[in-house]
């Protein structure tokens, strides 16, 4: 006996859908969902118009106290250090320009050498030979125990922010007119305006900016 189809029953059947109780209706919207209050977070680019409009000036040969003594000051008035930096520029160039901080530049003392330049035996005065009276002379040994490097002054670049450009420009001037580099003259001038404020003689008087404060306002 053939073997039965068990859906032969079904087929030419067409089967309709049941109608749902709110057919006709229109469609209801999707009830809001906590997602879709949270804004997604979009990486923002970072504007450069302060950094561009305010560019760090940089000095060589500030000695590291006096950077950290500005660092400090401009800690506790809670402004940019190059604001410190620039007011006792500031400060310090009106000095020179009055005549209470002269500036007298003196030259280095030079290397000494047992070796002058010349050709002749005879000429060469950076030795002698000693045969009347001799004087024994002991050589001390040398120091093993290696000793930390420090960082020659010159070596050292500071960088501040919100120095001015005028300032800026009269300082080089002033190091061109004398024949000094740059960080040497910044370097009294800083010097002579920590003395002045640790004297009394500069007065801080910052002033709100936004979210920080700013050396506005100073005076002598």
């Amino acid at each position: 006996m053939p073997r039965r189809d068990p859906f032969d029953r079904l087929k030419g059947v067409q089967i309709t859908p049941a109608k749902s109780e709110h057919a006709g209706q229109p469609e209801q919207p999707r009830p809001a969902s906590v997602l879709d209050d949270l804004r997604v977070s979009e990486k923002k680019k970072r504007r450069r118009q302060y950094e561009k409009a305010n560019p760090t000036v940089s000095f060589r040969g500030i000695p590291a106290d006096i950077n950290e003594q500005i660092l400090t000051l401009a800690g506790e008035q809670r402004v940019m250090a190059g604001e410190i930096v620039e007011v006792f520029l500031i400060y310090g160039l009106a000095c020179v320009d009055r005549g209470t901080l002269p500036l007298e530049p003196r030259p280095k003392a030079a290397r000494m050498t047992l070796l002058p330049l010349s050709g002749s035996w005879q000429k060469r005065q950076g030795w002698s030979e000693e045969t009347l009276h001799p004087v024994p002379k002991p050589i001390p040994p040398r120091k093993t125990r290696k000793e930390p490097k420090t960082l020659a002054a010159w070596k050292s670049v500071v960088s501040y922010r919100g120095v001015g450009e005028e300032t800026t420009k009269t300082l080089r001037l002033l190091a061109d007119k004398k024949h000094v580099p740059v960080g040497e003259v910044a370097t009294v001038l800083l010097k002579h305006g920590l003395e002045a404020y640790k004297a009394g003689r500069i007065h801080f008087d910052p002033q709100p900016l936004a979210t920080r404060q700013t050396l506005a306002g100073w005076s002598e």
